[in-house]
């Protein structure tokens, strides 16, 4: 994981973050987040962004090996 944070004139702050995660039954992914806040003048409002990041992740143990053929959902169990 490697993390990098930094800040502007003490109301601006921003980090980033970035994983790889290497998983022997579905490969390697690399995923990142990149939150924000901005602290606004007089007020001291803090406005915080939504972190952009993406999504991956495995499969749950229910996803791999669970069937439940009443629902018409069978285990993926490549």
């Amino acid at each position: 994981m490697s993390n990098w944070q930094s800040q502007f004139a003490n109301r601006l702050f921003l980090t980033e973050n970035v994983r790889q995660d290497d998983n022997d039954r579905f490969g390697e992914h690399s995923t990142y987040r990149m939150p924000r806040l901005l602290i606004v003048p007089v007020t001291e409002t803090k406005l915080q962004g939504e972190a952009m990041a993406p999504a991956s992740w495995a499969p749950t143990l229910n996803q791999l090996f669970v069937d439940f053929p009443a629902f018409f959902f069978f285990a993926n169990r490549t």
